[in-house]
């Protein structure tokens, strides 16, 4: 799965008439990619589907809780934890094509009140040799106005999801990068601070999110996904970066917590696409069947070739069910010409049960041999979590 970042800056002398622009744009490249594109729109969504969207997604190392059910030990509670959405919507590709005015209307309403929207689709990418696979990607898709002519600078974005933009994106202008970024330092009042600069705010909010994600993901035994955000953290904080080539083992190529890593990933975008063919002809014809076979027959290879090796040997049994399960699958999606089945769907969610515990097990073994990292952790640990989740934490480690 990809997680992308598209942000908005419009310049406007009233607050109505960007919002009014930004729903329109979002609405039709909805519509450009379902009609102009290979990809299947799998959803446009708002608010607690967003939420729920984004803490599914790889690339957000384990995703935000909720400040409703959580407490943090010093702080600003808002920069950590995402607010208790009780409305939302997820809106697919006939909804907005026959109620145009009422999806935008509901993305208005989300702006206004600061919820995340979300775009999922499902593109067709070209491998190699004219091999095709499907990618799940989700964009986390943001607004900022720039009212002239005093040049107040206003911020649709959830404060939980503020320094996002700035550190995980990739931008492919240049000018439009330099643009957005001068806008959030702006937006933080620090216009003149370089954002890599430890003494900006964005820069000190970013660090605490990643150390906090790294110990709510260890204290969930997700040491894989902890290690992600912490290496993250790494290439932030200059006094961290020694602990770069152990924190790396975990997601080294061919190691079996990288390809178990990639598997767990793979049965997310096989749901996706099976899904979308089962509710919809319209998704049946765009997704192909033999696409999505052969997709299938090479996650099969992959993941048997993964589970037969020497470190998978202390599971026999959950070797046994991968293997079953897989072989189960492959038969259902034979037998599923129309793409109306549900049983392998249920399957492969199974499945990724049971590869998510593999990679628990290989993951922990990789950071036994790592006690720096659990010492840094802790401190981590200190420095964030309240008497109460400390001492549950603790609890865990040991």
């Amino acid at each position: 799965m990809i997680m992308l970042y598209e942000t908005h800056v419009y310049d406007a002398t009233d607050k109505a008439g960007p919002l009014e622009s930004f729903g329109k744009n979002v609405l039709n490249q909805v519509l450009y990619l379902a009609t102009q594109t290979q990809s299947q729109i799998v959803g446009l969504v708002t608010g607690a589907y967003a939420i729920d969207m984004l803490n599914e997604n790889p690339g957000n190392d384990g995703g935000w809780r909720s400040i409703a059910a959580h407490e943090i030990s010093n702080g600003n509670a808002e920069e950590l934890l995402h607010p208790e959405y009780i409305s939302g919507c997820c809106m697919d590709i006939h909804e907005i094509k026959q109620d145009y005015d009422d999806c935008k209307r509901e993305i208005i309403r989300a702006c206004k009140v600061k919820e995340p929207i979300v775009l999922r689709i499902l593109t067709c990418i070209d491998i190699s040799n004219g091999e095709k696979a499907y990618v799940l990607v989700d964009k986390l898709i943001s607004l900022y106005t720039v009212l002239s002519p005093a040049g107040d600078i206003t911020s649709y974005i959830p404060p939980f999801l503020q320094t996002e933009v700035a550190y995980q994106s990739v931008w492919l202008d240049v000018d439009q990068g330099v643009r957005v970024l001068d806008v959030i330092s702006g937006y933080i009042n620090q216009p003149d601070v370089d954002l890599n600069s430890s003494l900006h705010p964005a820069f000190r909010s970013q660090v605490r999110k990643l150390r906090y994600r790294t110990v709510v993901n260890v204290s969930k035994g997700f040491l894989y996904t902890a290690y992600r955000s912490m290496l993250r953290l790494c290439f932030l904080d200059t006094d961290k970066k020694h602990m770069i080539p152990n924190l790396a083992r975990m997601m080294k190529p061919n190691t079996i917590t990288f390809e178990i890593s990639n598997s767990v990933d793979s049965t997310m975008v096989l749901i996706a696409a099976l899904s979308e063919r089962m509710e919809s002809e319209y998704a049946r014809k765009k997704l192909a069947a033999a696409v999505l076979k052969s997709k299938f027959k090479s996650f099969r290879e992959h993941t048997e070739n993964v589970i037969s090796r020497n470190e998978c040997v202390f599971l026999p049994g959950i070797r046994g069910k991968v293997h079953n399960f897989l072989v189960r699958i492959e038969s259902d999606l034979e037998l599923d010409r129309l793409g109306t089945m549900r049983g392998h769907i249920d399957k492969l969610y199974e499945l990724r049960t049971y590869l998510e515990c593999i990679l628990v097990a290989a993951s922990q073994a990789v950071h036994s041999n790592c006690p720096e990292i659990s010492r840094c952790v802790d401190e981590f640990a200190e420095e964030l979590l309240t008497s109460s989740d400390l001492s549950l934490f603790k609890d865990k480690s040991n």
